[in-house]
């Protein structure tokens, strides 16, 4: 990972959450319609002509086809956001460990340092400096993982909400024309 400032690793995960929660809000928003597109469909089942009826369905398709098209396309948006974490908890992951090892190197040097009654602060300075880097990527991959969890969750629910209102036609059939499944 280069060398970035924290303010700057924080404001590209907050832009990165941005660009979830945008996609996540994108397939509720679908999910909603879907359902109020099922519920006003529900309400012309059943059309006193056969023409009618064959409008509705030929209409609720249409939209649902439309739905599709536009859930699908959120959701690549979402995927896109979601590697992106990925790739950035990696690269946290990775700098953690760089500075771990880091840290193990210098732990001798604070040692012989002490043992030969030379002043050891910078190498403590260095040790406190990689011990804070740790700590402010791990509490970033924390929330990474976090914010992974939330968008998933969202889209899961989002998911079942649209499958939920997927409509399946059915002719009442109020003229005595024989149903339509």
């Amino acid at each position: 990972m280069g060398i970035k400032k924290q303010s700057e690793i924080k404001k590209d995960i907050a832009g990165l959450k941005k660009e979830g929660d945008d996609a996540s809000e994108n397939l509720e928003v679908l999910a909603k319609f879907a359902e109020r597109t099922k519920a006003a469909f529900e309400e012309l089942k059943g059309s006193a002509t056969e023409e009618g009826d064959k409008a509705s369905e030929r209409a609720v398709l249409e939209i649902q086809a439309s739905i599709e098209r536009k859930y699908k396309e959120a959701e690549e948006e979402l995927q896109e956001v979601e590697e992106k974490l990925e790739e950035k908890q990696e690269d946290f992951e990775g700098a953690i460990a760089a500075d771990q090892q880091d840290l193990e190197k210098l732990k001798p040097l604070s040692k012989e340092a002490k043992a030969v009654g030379s002043d050891g602060a910078a190498i403590e300075k260095a040790e406190q400096a990689k011990k804070s880097e740790i700590d402010f990527l791990s509490d970033q991959t924390q929330d990474i993982e976090k914010t992974q969890a939330e968008l998933e969750q969202e889209a899961k629910l989002s998911r079942q909400r649209k499958e939920n209102a997927r409509f399946k036609h059915q002719s009442r059939n109020t003229l005595g024309r024989s149903e339509k499944k």
